[in-house]
Order: structure tokens, then sequence, then C-alpha cells
């Protein structure tokens, strides 16, 4: 999964998005009756077990086959790739493995 630490980019973020909108369309889609792409199936599979690791790995790994013709697609498209909600040293909170450290007040 990408982490998006303080050296991060808009690529960064862009991709960070991509992942977690591709595990919300499976989980979302997990349970209808409709066939998902084949492609889906292992994040699927992850998800109807639980296994929350091999969820993010397998989802991880779908993003990084499919970004860049996802980028070249929404910029051929008409869409920006550089402007981003938060700037690359813009940050709402930070956390360490004990929780909340810092929080920005708007």
């Amino acid at each position: 999964m990408t982490v998006l630490s303080r050296d991060a980019d808009v690529a960064n973020e862009i991709q960070s998005c991509f992942q977690a909108e591709i595990i919300n369309y499976v989980y979302e889609n997990l349970y209808k009756n409709e066939e998902m792409n084949t492609d889906l199936s292992f994040i699927a599979n992850a998800l109807h077990t639980g296994d929350i690791e091999q969820t993010l790995y397998c989802s991880y790994q779908y993003t990084l086959s499919r970004i860049e013709d996802f980028r070249r697609s929404v910029i051929k498209n008409g869409w920006l790739a550089e402007p981003a909600l938060l700037n690359s040293d813009e940050w709402r909170a930070l956390w360490d493995s004990n929780g909340l450290i810092e929080k920005k007040d708007f």
C-alpha cells in the first residue's frame, strides 16, 4: 500500500487514492451476483477471508500494474494530474504507533 509520508508527491497521492478505490470497489461488489473482472479475484478472495495483509498486497500489485495506464488515460481525457488536495508539505495530522501526535488546526 502506498504510504503518504512527508516526502509524498502528487503521483503518490493519486496512486494511494487509486488503490483505496480499487479496494472499495471490490468490497462493495463482493457479495453481489455480478461478475467482477477476474484480475480483481485475488483482492476479492483476500477480502472474503478477512486477510488484511493479503488485501493490501494484492491491491498494491494490481495498482502497480494499472496506475501508469490510468495516469495516461486521465491526462489524455483532459484532466490535470499535478494539482492535489494537499501540498507535499501540508499535513493534517501526524501519527506514530501510539496514535495522534499532532493535528493541524483549521
